[in-house]
Parts: C-alpha cells; structure tokens; sequence
C-alpha cells in the first residue's frame, strides 16, 4: 500500500449535513489535506450507524476541476454530491474530493484542449496524489473497513482512477465511468494505461463502462485496447461498452448504469 502520512493526511468537517432545495440531503462538505496538493473540498457520505462499512472514492472529470462544482453544475455537468449520496444509500462511505490543480490553464476550450503538455501531466500526477490522500484517510477512520476500499472515476477522474490502482494491493477494485484518453499528456494517455504490460500491473477487478455515443477516441482505447486486456488478465473484470448515451449521459447516477456499478462492487467489497 501506498502511504502519505496520517501525520500529512487528515479531514476536517467544514459543515453540516448538506441539505435543502441547493443541498443533497445526508451529504457534508469536509476539507482533505494533502502533503504536496493543499487543502481540498470533499463531498462525504456515510451509511446510518457506527460501521465500520467499506469505502468508495469518486473521481470527478475535467469540467469540475476547471470550472469548480459550482460551476460545474450551473452547466449541467457533475454534482458530485449525488454519487457519494447513491454511495451511502447502498452501505458505503464515499468521498469526492474536488481537484483544483491547473484549473485555469488546463482545460476544455470550445472544442480542443488550452495547456501545455507538462500542465496536463500534472493534472493526472496531481489527481493521484489525491486518490491516494483520499484512500489513505480512509483508511484510517472509524466508520471505514480499512480492508474494503474501492475507487470510481469518470471521464478525466476515471483516468485518474486506472493510473491510482496500478501496483495498489488495498484496493478491492475500480470502476472507470468512460475514461478521459488525455492525449494531451502522452506519459498518461489512455492507451499507455491500457496497454497489456500497465494493466498486468492491477491488483484487483476493473468495470469498464461506455456509452454507445461516447466520444470516439474514448470507444476506440477502450474497445481495441482496454477492455480486452482488462478482461484477459482477471477474470472478475468487467466490460460494457453499449450503455444508450453520449460522454454527458455519465454526469450523474443513472438507472441503467448505476445499479451495475453496485452488482459489481458488492461481492468485491463484502467480508
């Protein structure tokens, strides 16, 4: 396992459970401190009583990191509070926390990517670094089973996501909501992630899911790359690329998608 440092790793709740008309019921907003990334925003979770219950933490995509949640939402795209919400709901803790770096320089502009290579190799290098604070803090609190921890991520988050759990141990598996290809970083594209010699590199099952209509780059990495080599080297592995729907349709928990999601983790993350 990984580790920061629960000296360098800790929570603080911010407020109150998140609720009313702009609010999403049960659902806190805490700050994550990281050694070398600052102090983040963090959307939380938790089941009713004491625990200890498995945790799941959800990686957001590009849009929040560049133009924040809030802004993120009044566009449309995703509220994280949702997911670490359905999380709850189905007995888990869940954790968001809200990415931050590069936000003004890396980012979509009206049809292509603004920054530079090496900014948008931070955004992935940073990302991990998150996922790891996230896990490790987890890892360590009172509510959590240290020995069932699972990780999600969509579009840019699910990149994030696939590069955190190669050579991990003390995460049961993952789930990758179409996959960012990030080919504006070759060091961390899709592809490289996805390639036989990277994924021999996993220690747990991986559920890859895809829209129908997603992006192009996104089906090709995922259909001739990915998922045959996802589900060459484990055999728990899961792939499906055919779910009705564009890149957008994944903002946030849907019926004919979610329920999957759960089939998949809950053998993987029961005692």
């Amino acid at each position: 396992m990984r580790k920061l440092g629960l000296a360098f790793v800790f929570l603080i709740t911010a407020c109150a459970s998140d609720s009313g008309p702009a609010g999403v019921e049960g659902v806190s907003w805490v700050q994550l401190a990281t050694p070398s990334d600052g102090v983040l925003r963090a959307a939380y979770a938790k089941p009713p009583g004491p625990g200890p219950f498995p945790a799941v933490v959800f990686n957001h995509g590009t849009g929040v990191r560049a133009r924040g949640h809030e802004g993120g939402i009044a566009r449309g795209e995703t509220d994280v509070r949702r997911f670490v919400r359905a999380l709850a709901d189905a007995g888990y803790v869940g954790l968001a926390p809200l990415r931050t770096v590069n936000a003004t320089s890396a980012y979509p502009d009206r049809g292509r990517f603004a920054g530079t290579e090496a900014q948008w190799s931070e955004v992935i290098a940073s990302g991990i670094r998150t996922v790891d604070a996230a896990l490790t803090w987890l890892a360590g609190q009172p509510e959590v089973d240290r020995t069932r921890l699972a990780a999600i991520g969509f579009s840019e988050g699910g990149n994030v996501t696939l590069w955190s759990m190669l050579d991990r141990s003390d995460v049961r598996g993952a789930v990758l909501i179409s996959p960012a290809t990030i080919e504006m970083a070759p060091r961390y594209a899709l592809r490289e992630a996805a390639a036989a010699e990277a994924v021999a590199r996993l220690r747990a099952p991986v559920m890859l899911t895809v829209g129908d209509s997603d992006l192009p780059s996104i089906r090709g990495v995922a259909a001739s790359r990915l998922g045959p080599n996802l589900t060459r080297h484990e055999a728990r592995s899961r792939v499906k690329l055919d779910y009705p729907g564009d890149h957008a349709s994944f903002y946030a928990p849907r019926a004919d998608h979610w329920p999957d999601v759960l089939d998949f983790l809950r053998p993987l993350l029961t005692r």
